[in-house]
């Protein structure tokens, strides 16, 4: 019975955007853009990256840094209890 339910509701919504009119969109257009985006980002890729500041960045931790720290901090507290 409860999928009867869920389906109603999706009938209904269904029902209420069979009256509503989309914008025009030339799909050619998008297509053409986008694609000349992505193989200039691709070729900048291919000749080393972004060299004018755009990309990705990667910041990466210090391995056992944190684990450290909180270690101290844990022996600490115990230190504290112990006294």
């Amino acid at each position: 019975m409860m999928r009867f339910n869920q389906m109603r509701f999706i009938r209904e919504g269904l029902q209420k955007s069979e009256t509503m009119m989309l914008p025009q969109f030339d799909v050619v257009a998008w297509v053409k853009s986008h694609a000349q985006a992505e193989l200039e980002q691709k070729q900048k890729m291919a000749n080393g990256g972004a060299g004018d500041g755009e990309g990705m960045g990667i910041a990466m931790a210090m391995d056992g840094y944190r684990d450290d720290e909180d270690r101290r901090r844990r022996e600490g507290e115990k230190e504290q209890k112990r006294v």
